[in-house]
């Protein structure tokens, strides 16, 4: 998505932190809603070596969300990028 946005929308790197993409995405119609993604990136930050139980239930409860997430995403692709 970094190199998409550089170069269809003339965007900079320093304007494309993690989140600025997910705001970009979101006004593009990629994303149904900008705060799963920061909570997913979040919960991916969280898979460390440490194994914390609870934690590890946390990451499994957001799946089916995520796996929404990813198919609307898949499903909205292809019209932006036929633009």
């Amino acid at each position: 998505m970094n190199k998409f946005l550089k170069k269809e929308y003339d965007k900079t790197e320093k304007e494309l932190s993690i989140n600025n993409i997910f705001r970009e995405m979101y006004a593009l119609g990629l994303i149904k809603n900008f705060e799963n993604r920061v909570e997913y990136r979040e919960k991916r930050n969280l898979t460390s070596p440490e194994y914390c139980e609870e934690k590890i239930y946390s990451i499994i409860d957001i799946i089916p969300q995520f796996i929404d997430d990813v198919a609307f995403l898949i499903q909205h692709l292809d019209g932006v990028l036929d633009d």
